[in-house]
């Protein structure tokens, strides 16, 4: 509670479906809990409570899609919806494919610890679809490697490049494309409406 209220973020938004907090509040208490914790990791603990239901819809329209290629892109597509300081993107490379993190104002505005977790957070998804043992063919990660780097590789099973150009999951393209036996078209269909009405609503109210 003393991390939350130093960052003045109210802990009472978490309990209020839809509420929205400022980027400059959020990257205040992601550096308050690193600092608190002494733990540059800290995102990997976050990330283990992940509940669907944290992001609106979207975590639902993941677990329904019929591969994990349908899972990401949609992940990338209504990513809006959970943060707007961040802008994920799914794309087909030489050797598979890669769920990339961009920018608006074209560097990061959060830190290294949050942006870590939103990277995890898209391997946990991935991993309720598909088995605990599904896992990145490489990583990169843009910061330097932190003193727990041994706890990223662990968690992400995979190559990690620190100080990279960018933040990435590199997947293969045979994991990516299995057809899933969870996949449920029309949950997805709900799901998805669910998620284009609450991004019009945000774009009506003319949000920051």
């Amino acid at each position: 509670k003393e991390v939350f209220e130093s960052a003045g973020f109210d802990p009472a938004l978490l309990y209020r479906p839809g509420a929205r907090v400022p980027v400059s509040v959020v990257r205040r208490l992601w550096l308050r809990a690193v600092e608190a914790t002494g733990n540059p990791c800290i995102g990997l603990e976050a990330v283990r409570h992940l509940h669907p239901t944290a992001g609106h819809a979207l975590g639902y329209a993941c677990l329904a899609s019929t591969t994990i290629k349908e899972a990401l892109q949609r992940f990338a597509r209504y990513f809006r919806v959970v943060n707007e300081a961040t802008r994920p993107q799914f794309e087909e490379t030489g050797d598979g494919f890669c769920l990339r993190l961009s920018f608006p104002g074209g560097a990061p505005l959060l830190p290294a610890a949050n942006l870590d977790a939103l990277l995890a957070s898209a391997l946990v998804l991935a991993r309720k679809c598909a088995g605990e043992d599904f896992a990145a063919l490489r990583v990169e990660l843009m910061h330097p490697a932190p003193d727990c780097a041994a706890r990223l590789a662990a968690f992400f099973r995979a190559p990690i490049a620190f100080d990279a150009p960018r933040y990435a999951l590199h997947f293969a393209r045979a994991t990516v494309l299995k057809v899933l036996p969870t996949g449920n078209p029309e949950l997805v269909l709900s799901a998805e409406q669910m998620l284009r009405d609450y991004l019009a609503r945000m774009d009506r109210s003319d949000m920051v």
